[in-house]
Order: structure tokens, then sequence, then C-alpha cells
């Protein structure tokens, strides 16, 4: 059997300790039990045993079931009480760190909106007032003032010189401001500037009174009304039907389809013949649909069936931003042209003519060979859609960017009267006369087999396989450009760069040293050799030789010292010391040594000098 609860339970890790303490104590005071909570000498009223009874049946009923086996030796509500408080009651030593934190990294940039940032704010505020800590108008103001986006910089200033003093002003003055911010941004999104709106065909309709009604009068008769309407149609020639007198048999009267005629009509004015109207100015359009260039969309989504070669119906259902919805009725096959008369081949376009946008997606643009990228021309921001065919890089469409931020092209189909005059050909006997011919070009194959009498190619109009072209063609007309190599920028100043590098162990020894470490400067090529005794010695020697070069040479910092990967150099002090010093340490790629190319070739020469 369920209980119903006043309130929630209290969980055994005291999660809703707080909440839980407040909604006992209402309901005790609520029923005139509060005093047995409370000391002897504080009571206002004596507490009975049915009083205990009723607190203690209200103190277990929001307990859960561990705290009633915790506490099932407890008989007294006020001993409960206290054992509870005892257990839980140190939310405000352990929340207060933690809401200090919250407070000093509360940031109002980091919100998406003002109403997030001040439920945020009045949680943390309400927290520190629990805990014992107050937070004035003055410490919201300075918080919000001084976490303004670097962007909004004036914005801040604005409200600083406007002097609210209140943090409700404040947030009050942001949800406005915040609010007219969107719709300014809704009405500039909703059509290209300098466009009108598309008028309404709703706007256009007059309603009045009937004119079937108009001069009928009050109080006429419907008699009087069927013989006018009868002499009426006698004038007009029209009452030519037999047996309308009065003593004419009565025929049944045929009842009416409306429902059916008015289907009828409705699917009838469905199926019209509908013209395509433009978005942006609601007038009627060529053949030429808006089509919006998309990388979000995983597919291409067409409103047209025209533009399907193979189309298969099929109601399927697509995730949204609201949600799922059954907008695709179809998917197939689809070839267009853009506005430059780019051709599109889409394996999979998806149909969906309730769709407010034709989308194009970025991921057919690449499967058609394509390449996108963005650029400035003449104040105007365009995405540019090119290809790139034996080297060169050609521009092929155009898609201005609307003030929505978005690209717009228009597609329409694609002609297809040039390829039904083209006949097909045998690729391979092309190839086989083309390189017969020493490799000529298009129109002159087609002079030379037509000047040819019995010529199986002759008079054929040629379709050329654009992505099998001939190799030998394709060398020939390759435009090699000589690569100008850019000299790289030398070091100028002496010490500006050094390189480093440990050598050893040496055979045979020399004395009691065993390794080398040499130290070179790359623009004035000037060397210096230590002689090391272990490898441990190396870090030491290269500090001692930075500060002497420094001491001697105070015109000439020491800027970047590139040394090897050995484990001596990977000092963490030696970094630390360097970045004091505003010298840069650098280490080559693991196995690269041309990086140090020239401290390895000290080290070469070195050994073949010995």
């Amino acid at each position: 059997m369920s209980i119903k609860l006043d309130f929630p339970l209290l969980d055994v890790a005291g999660k809703n300790y707080l909440d839980w303490s407040q909604d006992i104590q209402n309901h005790l005071d609520a029923q005139g039990l509060l005093d047995v909570i409370y000391e002897e000498d504080n009571r206002e009223i004596p507490v009975t045993r049915e009083m205990n009874a009723k607190a203690m049946i209200l103190f277990r009923r929001h307990m859960s079931d561990s705290m009633k086996s915790e506490f099932v030796a407890v008989s007294s509500p006020k001993e409960l009480w206290d054992s509870v408080k005892d257990r839980f009651d140190h939310q405000k030593t352990i929340w207060l760190p933690e809401a200090r934190h919250d407070w000093l990294n509360l940031r109002f940039q980091d919100f998406k909106s003002v109403t997030e940032y001040n439920a945020e704010v009045c949680r943390i505020r309400a927290l520190l007032q629990y805990c014992g800590e107050q937070l004035t108008d003055n410490d919201l103001l300075e918080k919000t003032y001084t976490t303004f986006p670097s962007s909004d910089n004036l914005l801040q200033k604005q409200y600083r010189q406007s002097k609210i003093i209140k943090f409700s002003e404040l947030i009050t003055q942001l949800l406005l401001d915040e609010k007219n911010s969107l719709i300014l941004m809704r009405n500039n999104n909703s059509r290209p500037i300098g466009a009108k709106a598309i008028p309404l065909p709703e706007a256009n309709a007059a309603r009045g009174p009937n004119p079937r009604f108009e001069n009928r009068d009050k109080g006429q008769s419907s008699l009087q009304s069927r013989n006018s309407c009868k002499s009426r149609r006698t004038k007009r020639g029209l009452d030519s039907r037999p047996n309308r007198g009065p003593l004419a048999p009565r025929q049944p009267r045929q009842p009416r389809e409306r429902n059916n005629n008015r289907a009828s009509r409705r699917q009838a004015r469905d199926n019209a013949p509908k013209p395509n109207l433009c978005y942006r100015c609601g007038g009627i359009t060529s053949g030429e649909v808006d089509c919006l260039a998309d990388s979000g969309t995983t597919h291409t989504i067409l409103r047209d069936q025209k533009y399907f070669i193979n189309f298969t119906p099929k109601v399927t259902s697509v995730t949204t931003i609201s949600g799922p919805s059954t907008l695709i009725e179809g998917f197939g096959k689809a070839q267009f042209a853009l506005s430059n008369g780019t051709p599109m081949t889409i394996s999979e376009a998806l149909y969906s003519p309730r769709s407010s946008r034709t989308l194009l997606s970025f991921k057919d643009i690449r499967e058609n060979e394509y390449h996108v990228e963005t650029a400035h021309e003449n104040g105007v921001d365009y995405l540019y859609m090119t290809s790139t065919k034996y080297g060169q890089k050609r521009i092929l469409e155009k898609l201005r960017c609307l003030s929505s931020g978005l690209y717009v092209t228009t597609i329409h189909l694609v002609e297809n009267n040039l390829i039904i005059r083209r006949a097909p050909i045998d690729e391979s006997t092309y190839m086989l006369w083309h390189d017969r011919l020493g490799h000529p070009g298009r129109n002159t194959m087609l002079r030379t087999m037509n000047a040819s009498h019995g010529h199986p190619l002759g008079g054929k109009n040629f379709v050329i396989n654009p992505k099998s072209p001939c190799q030998a063609c394709s060398i020939g007309k390759t435009n090699l450009k000589p690569i100008h190599v850019k000299p790289t920028k030398l070091v100028s100043k002496f010490l500006e760069r050094i390189q480093g590098d440990i050598c050893g162990p040496i055979q045979p020894a020399c004395g009691p040293f065993k390794y080398f470490m040499v130290l070179v400067d790359a623009s004035t090529r000037w060397s210096q050799v230590c002689l090391l005794s272990t490898r441990n010695a190396a870090f030491p020697k290269l500090l001692a030789q930075i500060i002497k070069l420094r001491a001697h040479h105070l015109d000439y910092p020491i800027k970047s010292i590139r040394l090897d990967n050995a484990a001596e150099f990977t000092s963490k002090t030696f970094d630390d010391y360097c970045m004091t010093l505003g010298i840069e340490v650098e280490h080559p790629v693991a196995y690269v040594h041309i990086q140090n190319g020239l401290a390895e070739a000290f080290i070469k020469r070195l050994q073949m000098i010995a």
C-alpha cells in the first residue's frame, strides 16, 4: 500500500536535510506539535503522549528505510530530532568553501542567457547567506561589470555610467536588452536588406455581406421567394423542364454530394500547377530555385520531384532541432545544375515538399570533386566552389552570403539536349585512333574522321569521359613553373642563437675526461669545447658557460639555445632558469639530427681531426 507523503523523504546521506528540517518544522507547527522538539523550559504548552505519538509518526513517515532502521530504538521525538540534527547539521561548514569557490569563479560571459546567470547568482547568494556571509548589491553589480565579454566593453561602460543601485534593476535592463537584440536579429534574418515581405493570401481576402440576401425584404415569405425565382428562370428561358405545374406529381429529390464535391474541389486545387514564388519578394520566378549551401545537413534536401532521376517514395522520420518529424516523403538519385551551369549529381537526395528551404550538403559537393572556400570580394562575402584540373584551380561558382550568414545559390534542371544528340562511343576504339593519329585534339579528331571515307567513327559527335584522359596529353599540357626558393632569414647578431651537443665516451679516454660538450653560435660560428668526466657534469658546465657569456658580452643577449633530447639537458630547473632570463630552450625532433646540424657537424670535424 502506497503512503502519501507531504514532502520528500530524508536521504540517508543528508543531502536534503535543510529542506527536510524546514518541512518538518512547518508541518509540526501547523498541527500544533512544534513544542515536542523544544526543551521543557522553552515549551509554551505541556506535551502529551498523544502529541509525541503524532510527531513520531510524522518523523518516521518522512524518513528512508535505512534511517528508520538506524533510529528504531528512539521513541521520543525530541531525542530523534536532536540525533538527526547532530548527524546532518554540518552543512554550513561543508557548503561554505564550495559557495566561495563558485562565487570567485562566477563570470557573466560564461552563460548563454541573462536568465541562467541570474539564477546562478541567486543560488550562490542564498547559499552564502545561509552560511553566514552576506553579498550586497554592490558586490553583485561589480561582479557583473568585471566579467562582461571583452567584445561588449562599450556596453559595460554604459551600464556603469547609468549608476544602477540595485542588482535587480540591472538584471531587468539586461533582460530587456537581450530581448530587443533577439527581435533585431530575427527581423534581420527574416529576409535580405531591401527586400519586401511575402504577401500572404489571407491579407487580400475581403469579407462582406452575401449579395444573395442583400435585396431580400424582411418578412418575405418563402413562397414569394420561390415564385420570384421561378419567374426569373422563365424570363431567361431556363425553365424548360416539364411537369412543373402545381398539380404535377412530385419527383423525388436527389441528395446532394456536398462532401464529395468539396473534397474533389480541394484535391483539384492542390493538384493545380503552382508558380514558383520568390521567398524574398513574393514574385513569380523562372525555373531556378534558391538553394542554401549547408554544412550541417547530412543529405541534400529538394522540394521538387522534377530533379530526381530515380525516385523511391517512402515516408521517413528525421531528427530536427524541434524533435523528430516526418518531413521526408522519398529519396533517390538527383541531378541538377547550379547558377553558372556547374552540374551536380547527388547519389542519395531526400524529397521534402514541406520544407521551407532547399539545402545542398557540403558532403555532396565533395563527392562531386568540388572544393569550397570563403572569400571577401568588393565588401561582400562569398563561398567559392572550385575545382583543380592539371594543377590549376578554377572558380566555378560564387555563392553569395546572406545577412543571416548562410550562402545561397540557384539550381535548375540540366539541359539534356546536348547529351541526347551525342552518340555513345567505345572508349577503347577512340583511344586507339587517338594514339595512331599522334594524340590530336577533339576537333582535329572530328575533322580527320569526317574526311576519311568509310571510317567507323566518321560523322559522330564524341563524348569523352573527362575522368580518363590520355596520359601522354596530360603530361604534355602540364605547365611546369620554376620554383623560386626563398632564402631563409639568417641570424645577424652574435650569441642570438646557440646550438649545443654532447659526445662520448671517447676511445681512448683523454685522461680523466671521457666526454666533451660543444657550443656553436649560429651567426659567427663561434665554438666552445668543454671536457667532461661524466655526462652528469654537462649541466653545470653549460650553466657556467651561459653565466660567463652573459657577463662578458653584455650587448649581445642570448635569445635561444637548441640542445638535443639527452636527459642531461631536459631539466625542469634549467628550463625555469632560462625562462627567467628570457632564453628560449629548443629541442629537435627525435632522430632528426639535421635540426641541430651545426653542433653535429662540429663534433664530426673534431672526430676527423682526432
